[in-house]
């Protein structure tokens, strides 16, 4: 009996075949066998919160991993833990706390797993490290034959690099082992509002100094000021700070869940109280504190999953060389109004250069520009919404920019592979490692037969 599973977005949706939720390597090997014998794909889901259909295909197995959820091994002395693909990051920050150890790169939501965050090569508000992918040691991966990889950079090194940020789409990631750093005390050392185009140079000040792990921007979206000025926040390291801050992890208390939720819907639908977002963000955000690194930036899921029966909350997320920020903002901002688009936020993240994962959307240093945004889930409202994001994205391509692959598919296939010269090369190597397709997912379907003249 087939079962129909949605994304995050409530967009995307799919009829599976079968679910199955393996608690180890021989149960992922038996779903994949039974998968080969019978011919239908697999299609492997972490937490669920993809907006991009990646835990999503037509009449496939899917697999989720919320059953691999162990921590199996912390190594203080190396700062090391190998955890299963669907721990999550909470769960890791709760067991990690009392030894006074964080992962390095620390995303802002820790109800993601680690595995999905692997598959789509996340990175969070921390510019001392970057990527997730820079803290991969190794990994371990069952391919479409069931047989097993143990890769790192020197062992099946480019097993190693397609699985970071793959989508999903090479193998089932099994477990994974990455670097820990301490738990570090900080202080927010600076809330500042300026005009974006200041921020550059502020930019290039707050990455030259070492002392400095988070910085992040927030961007201002009313109509009246549309990406004008911003709100930049940095955490500075506090040396030898001897904070007691318990981890904090999801659920909310139901006292802040209410402020929060209706904070969030109040800026949704009322155009008063979007006004005035920005200036209540900076008083909320200029409050000075000292926080552990395993808190710093930490924000609840929970306040931003209201079921709506006719609209969802989209994200998409452009990559942008420092140099040309400005100019992709100011082209951005001409866009958006020209086609009355209203967002709900835009926040700035530091990326530093990494090049791991085959598929790198930071080939050198680049600035994120998170857009986040409520989507009528009407065919002629969503028509609309493609339209202005490929124009935001052939503004961010002209300037030497990309775009995050694990939100919506709005690229065509040409801007795509504008944007990622090697997709061509991804889709060949995992030929060669999954030669009958046994892996797919939504974002295969619609683009693993790439024409450059082919539409949405």
């Amino acid at each position: 009996m087939s079962t129909l599973i949605t994304d995050g977005s409530r967009t995307y949706a799919a009829e599976a075949a079968a679910l199955v939720r393996p608690r180890d390597a021989g149960e992922v090997a038996d779903a994949l066998a039974r998968a080969r014998r019978s011919g239908t794909p697999v299609c492997v889901r972490g937490g669920g919160y993809n907006q991009g259909g990646l835990g999503l295909a037509e009449g496939a197995v899917q697999i989720g991993t919320g059953g691999l959820d162990r921590i199996l091994d912390i190594d203080v002395a190396a700062r090391t833990a190998r955890v299963q693909a669907g721990v999550t990051w909470d769960r890791l920050r709760e067991a990690l706390d009392p030894l006074g150890l964080s992962p390095r790169v620390t995303q802002s939501y820790g109800v993601f797993t680690v595995g999905g965050s692997v598959g789509i090569n996340a990175h969070g508000r921390n510019i001392d490290t970057g990527v997730l992918a820079a803290t991969v040691v190794s990994l371990r991966v069952m391919l479409a034959d069931g047989g097993i990889v143990d890769a790192d950079r020197t062992r099946d090194p480019d097993v190693f690099r397609l699985v970071l940020g793959g989508l999903g789409l090479v193998g089932v990631l099994l477990d994974v082992t990455i670097e820990l750093t301490e738990n570090h005390e900080y202080r927010k050392s600076r809330v500042a509002v300026m005009p974006t185009g200041e921020y550059p140079r502020v930019l290039r000040e707050v990455t030259a100094d070492p002392g400095i792990h988070f910085h992040y921007a927030r961007l201002a979206v009313t109509p009246s000021e549309l990406w004008d000025k911003l709100l930049c926040v940095d955490y500075r390291l506090t040396p030898g700070g001897n904070s007691r801050e318990p981890v904090r992890s999801e659920p909310l208390g139901r006292a802040d869940l209410l402020k929060q939720r209706g904070l969030f819907l109040g800026c949704t639908y009322s155009a008063w109280m979007r006004e005035r977002r920005f200036g209540w963000e900076v008083q909320h955000r200029a409050r000075m504190e000292t926080v552990r690194r395993n808190n710093v930036a930490k924000e609840s899921i929970q306040a931003l999953s209201i079921p709506r029966r006719r609209s969802g909350y989209w994200l998409q997320e452009f990559f942008l060389p420092v140099e040309n920020l400005t100019a992709f903002l100011d082209a951005g901002r001409a866009v958006l109004r020209a086609a009355d688009f209203q967002l709900l936020n835009t926040t700035l993240r530091f990326v530093p250069r990494n090049t791991d994962a085959f598929l790198s959307y930071a080939t050198g240093d680049r600035v994120a520009a998170v857009v986040y945004f409520r989507q009528p889930l009407k065919d002629a409202a969503i028509a609309r919404t493609v339209q202005v994001m490929r124009r935001l994205l052939d503004e961010a391509l002209a300037l030497g920019g990309t775009y995050y692959l694990s939100y919506h598919r709005y690229a065509t296939a040409g801007q795509l592979l504008r944007a990622y010269p090697r997709i061509e090369d991804f889709f060949r190597y995992k030929h060669k490692l999954d030669p009958d397709g046994l892996f797919r997912n939504q974002f295969a379907e619609q683009y693993a037969e790439l024409d450059p003249e082919r539409a949405f």
